[in-house]
């Protein structure tokens, strides 16, 4: 029997030492900071020490900055630090500080002995200087009462709006010409504010007003700004503000604030002049019939094309102003007495809860507020339309409206109403349900006809008629590539072609479209690259993309479309499309819009439930959404066509079996 060895100790100790080397030091691990500042180069050491394997201390530490809320920055300069009964952590703090000191010493002789001199060591620490104030905390003074000292006031707005760099803001000092002289000044913002405005209705009624006598100089020994507000400002809106802040945002919003020596108060007078686009008709959505005018990126110009289709006196306007940097004005609209009360609370939360620097455009909210920012489904539409906006709003839909986007937002939305237009209630009822069937054939075509190619070719060959089967069989005989390999080659051409048929000039932008597709589709069949029947594939796949009316759901079934050729090669056929399916199914159903369910009323469902796919005649639409939970349910009367003799036979006819039915529950 062979005698036992001792036993090897080799593995252990190989473990413990990878241990301590990937095992870093505890006590080294609290000396160091992930986010902070490196301490310049110590030249008194002479080089960079590097921490030994035990973690011990060097000369190159890192120092965590404090927050900015607590403390104002100041350019490379070490802030005072207290010695804490820490065990020397204090001290270690203060070592480091002079470290720091050191290396700015060292780093101001190499400048002098590069030649740099003392005067570009002052500009740059001037420059530095510059930069700490602008990251200091916001003056305190923004959310102070309005100073009765109009040089204190103006010394505010000085350093609020950065004078005398911004050359945008106007400061105009005068003197209203009473006994004594009152001195006032006007600001407001050069290209937001009316010139004309501050020149005609601002500063000549107060320079030019002749001196008043008798009983109204003892009115100006009281409050001045009140004879100002009252009988000298002929404007149409004027508002009183007694907060900085008020004046500050009634400046950035392009109005003119009116400041009076003495005066707890200050005058804001609507002077906005932003440049505006003129109304022009739709450009992403077209119009056959219909008005002609669409959204433009002035927001009052906006509310009011809403108010020109809905006078009504329930129809409220309220702003709000989200971006702490842009401070964008953000307006809901909606019917007061028909809108659900928990649906316009929760667009208020949502709204309120928006907490960003800057909203551009009605997109960026879109991605701020929607239910579900992932899914491919759009569950907020998206248009420039006033007409539709307004339909909407009669509904008990709300619609959001950004400054600067010519884009409406309304919430909540179906899955159906992506593929309605107006032109659908605007044309006769047969004309508006055969185009409306048509839309959603080409909903299916667009989304399943490559799949259903790919499936028939490569697993269902069964499905297809002789002839045609050996008529396709001839024209890829040349073809080296699969059949999916084929299709997806084509597909992404063709998204290629209309990408750069939107980003070209659109002069030759339908041109390079047409003619790229044709010349290209004709080549590849020439080299045998593709197969003649899949050119015409693409071709009615394309064209059936481009009749879906809304842009977010053309661009998930352009995006779904590769998942179902995918699905169909890899899955056996049509059991990859079925499975597909289903799935895409599922995640619809189960997603919502602010609350309501996104294939509403057919998941769950709400009778009754018209207007989906085909279209009644509009007089027959007495009944409004059930599944908006509107404060009434009726829009009009179920028969208002009384001139007609069927109708008043109808109409009779149903009375009188409501009134059986109505003497049958009684007795």
């Amino acid at each position: 029997m062979k005698k036992k060895g001792p036993k090897q100790q080799w593995p252990r100790k190989i473990k413990r030492f990878f241990t301590s080397v990937t095992t870093p030091d505890p006590g080294f691990m609290e000396k160091t900071f992930s986010l902070g500042e490196r301490a310049p180069y110590n030249q008194e050491a002479g080089k960079k020490d590097k921490p030994n394997r035990r973690g011990e201390e060097n000369n190159r530490r890192i120092i965590k900055p404090l927050p900015l809320a607590k403390v104002r920055r100041k350019p490379l300069a070490v802030r005072p630090l207290e010695v804490k009964k820490d065990g020397g952590q204090g001290e270690e703090k203060n070592s480091n500080a002079r470290r720091t000191a050191t290396g700015l010493a060292a780093q101001e002789k190499r400048q002098a002995q590069s030649g740099q001199g003392e005067g570009s060591h002052q500009d740059y620490q001037a420059a530095l200087k510059a930069q700490a104030e602008d990251v200091q905390e916001e003056e305190p003074f923004l959310g102070w009462d309005i100073d009765p000292r109009l040089s204190v006031n103006l010394e505010r707005v000085s350093r609020v709006f950065h004078i005398p760099p911004n050359m945008d803001v106007v400061v105009r000092e005068f003197e209203i010409p009473f006994e004594p002289p009152l001195k006032a000044a006007i600001v407001y913002i050069d290209g937001a504010a009316s010139r004309d405005v501050a020149d005609n209705y601002i500063l000549k009624p107060l320079m030019l007003l002749p001196r008043l006598e008798g009983e109204e100089k003892e009115a100006v020994r009281g409050d001045p700004v009140d004879l100002v507000y009252k009988t000298l400002l002929p404007g149409n809106q004027v508002a009183r503000k007694e907060c900085f802040q008020d004046l500050v945002e009634a400046v950035l919003n392009g109005d003119t604030a009116v400041l009076v020596d003495g005066s707890r108060e200050v005058l804001t007078v609507e002077s906005k002049a932003w440049p505006v686009r003129s109304v022009e008709p739709p450009r992403s959505e077209a119009v056959i019939r219909g008005p002609q005018e669409a959204f433009v990126e002035h927001l009052r110009v906006n509310t009011g094309l809403v108010r020109k289709h809905l006078r009504n006196q329930s129809l409220v306007t309220e702003i709000f102003t989200l971006g702490q940097v842009s401070r964008t004005q953000v307006a809901i609209m909606y019917l007061q007495g028909l809108v659900n009360p928990k649906l316009l609370a929760e667009v208020k939360r949502r709204l309120e809860m928006v907490k960003t620097d800057a909203i551009a455009d009605s997109g960026i909210l879109e991605i701020f507020i929607d239910d579900n920012p992932r899914a491919f489904v759009p569950q907020i539409l998206a248009t420039e339309r006033p007409d539709r906006a307004a339909a909407f709003l009669t509904e008990g839909h709300v619609v959001i409206l950004v400054d600067g986007s010519p884009f409406a937002l309304i919430v909540p939305v179906t899955f159906w109403a992506l593929l309605h237009t107006p032109e659908d209630y605007y044309l006769r009822w047969p004309f508006g349900t055969f185009v409306r069937w048509i839309r959603f054939l080409a909903f299916f075509f667009a989304l399943l006809t490559p799949a259903l190619y790919i499936a028939i070719v490569n697993y269902h060959q069964e499905m297809i008629p002789t002839d045609l089967l050996l008529a396709i069989a001839a024209s890829r005989e040349r073809v080296p590539f699969p059949a999916v390999v084929e299709v997806i080659l084509m597909e992404v051409s063709f998204e290629l072609i209309r990408e750069a048929g939107v980003r070209i000039p659109s002069v030759i932008g339908p041109t390079i479209g047409i003619v790229g597709a044709l010349i290209l589709g004709q080549a590849a069949v020439a080299a045998n690259i593709v197969s003649p029947i899949l050119v015409i594939v693409v071709a009615v796949t394309g064209l059936a993309s481009l009749a879906i009316p809304n842009y977010g759901l053309n661009l998930s079934l352009r995006i779904y479309r590769f998942a179902f050729l995918v699905a169909a090669a890899a899955l056996f056929g049509f059991v990859g499309i079925a499975v597909l399916l289903f799935l895409l199914n599922v995640h619809t159903v189960g997603q919502k819009s602010f609350g309501v369910p996104v294939v509403s009323p057919v998941a769950p469902y709400r009778p009754p439930s018209f207007d989906l796919v085909t279209l009644r005649e509009m007089f027959k639409h007495s009944l409004l959404p059930r599944y908006m939970r509107p404060r009434r349910h009726r829009r009009q009367e179920e028969f208002n066509r009384y001139w007609h003799p069927l109708t008043t036979m109808l109409a009779k006819t149903k009375g009188e079996a409501r009134k059986e039915n109505d003497k049958r529950q009684e007795g």
